[in-house]
């Protein structure tokens, strides 16, 4: 997290979310929580950032684009069940996050534009708003109207703004900021927008990333100014001396054959005992360089960083220095 009290939330229509990791990952260095929209990942892919969870909705044949949020380790959240408040011109996910002494809900939203939608979908999504007075709608809703710096309005629009009335719930969009540009013809338009319950209103500050980052949405970050829950994450790290580090690499050629030969005689369909042999034969290689248990001293559990989960046992300095050179190159030639 930015800091210990404040939130940063981010929606983004990638337009496909494989061919643009890259710029999903980068993105996700300085957020909390990442809304993806059209994100075209279907179920046979995999797709993984490092220091976060997933929840997916995946593309398929029957017109679903696809959506997904990523939370960073360790925020504490649940999933919401939004299949009786949208249709299907929706694709929707839900979380809900604990504060002290209640919790925030995000909705992440995208509406098919060549759908139908009625006006009770765009209702109930509204009134989830207003029945939980710390919550936040982010989406492409595909909804024009003079409300939110429209040129024109759309029936989703026009339903979309009554509702926003009737609830007194509050646009979070800077004003004149679109969101969306088109490139045959040119123009552009407000259609992603951050809408919260007037109860957290006051607390969030919105802006627009300049950077289309290769799709044809902008980006559109809330900054939330609240403390979260988040679980403890065991940091501990096993310090080696270059000449210790020596020893550990001598030891695992030297016994590479026998490591291999004894996961080699465990069933085959017995993964997890595999790798809880592979990991006490690989411990021998280093236990008595480290103490007998972790630290309890404070900064051997904290809340957590950018940085994700602390690096596995077979972490070496040249993994760090293949990081360091990758780090070095995105930021010497960033496209």
């Amino acid at each position: 997290m930015s800091n210990s009290h404040s939130l940063k939330i981010a929606y983004w229509n990638c337009r496909s979310a494989i061919g643009k990791k890259g710029d999903i990952e980068k993105l996700a260095e300085s957020l909390d929580i990442l809304f993806l929209a059209e994100t075209c990942v279907s179920s046979t892919q995999d797709f993984r950032v490092h220091g976060f969870d997933c929840l997916r909705i995946d593309s398929n044949l029957a017109n679903v684009r696809g959506i997904m949020v990523l939370i960073r380790n360790p925020i504490t959240y649940s999933s919401i069940d939004l299949s009786s408040i949208v249709d299907d011109s929706f694709e929707a996910l839900g979380i809900a996050l604990t504060l002290n002494n209640s919790h925030l809900y995000l909705i992440g939203a995208y509406r098919h534009p060549n759908e139908s939608t009625s006006a009770t979908a765009i209702s109930s999504l509204t009134s989830f708003l207003n029945n939980h007075i710390r919550s936040i709608l982010l989406g492409d809703l595909n909804a024009h109207h003079p409300m939110w710096s429209g040129s024109r309005t759309n029936s989703a629009g026009r339903v979309l703004g009554r509702c926003i009335d009737d609830y007194s719930l509050v646009v979070l969009n800077p004003p004149s900021s679109p969101t969306h540009i088109s490139f045959s013809p040119p123009s552009s338009s407000t259609i992603d927008l951050a809408i919260a319950s007037p109860h957290i209103s006051p607390f969030c500050d919105t802006f627009i990333l300049p950077d289309l980052l290769g799709s044809d949405h902008y980006p559109i970050v809330v900054r939330v100014n609240c403390t979260i829950s988040t679980s403890l994450v065991f940091s501990y790290k096993i310090k080696l001396s270059k000449s210790q580090y020596d020893v550990v690499v001598h030891y695992l050629c030297n016994n590479a054959q026998s490591i291999s030969h004894a996961i080699k005689e465990i069933d085959p369909d017995d993964p997890i005992t595999q790798y809880n042999i592979f990991m006490n034969l690989v411990s021998n290689s280093y236990e008595h360089f480290s103490p007998s248990k972790p630290s309890s001293s404070s900064t051997t559990r904290a809340s957590f960083t950018k940085k994700g989960p602390p690096p596995a046992t077979w972490w070496t300095p040249d993994c760090s220095s293949a990081t360091k050179r990758c780090s070095d190159a995105l930021k010497a030639y960033p496209t």
